[in-house]
């Protein structure tokens, strides 16, 4: 993981604007926040652990499956789909 510089900082506070979400060692509770500030379909995190794993990463704002299929396997999870939630947890 590279140290954040002030150009990442700026870079990660104006992605919103072209629809992107930046984590750069975010909790996976406070990404799932921010996506649900803009989507319909919820991600929930289940397990109390899982929400403090930290996870790094670009996501388009408008894919929370994605979102949720990639930090699943980054954090060795697993990824549940219905029309209203998405849930992440741990067996």
């Amino acid at each position: 993981l590279a140290p954040t510089v002030d150009g990442d900082k700026n870079d990660r506070a104006l992605a919103w604007r072209s629809g992107q979400l930046v984590f750069d060692g975010d909790t996976l509770e406070a990404a799932a926040e921010e996506f649900n500030r803009y989507n319909a379909v919820r991600v929930i995190v289940i397990d109390p652990d899982l929400k403090a794993e930290k996870l790094v990463g670009r996501f388009h704002t408008n894919e929370p499956e994605a979102f949720a299929r990639a930090a699943a396997g980054m954090l060795n999870a697993t990824a549940e789909f219905d029309a209203r939630e998405i849930r992440l947890k741990r067996d």
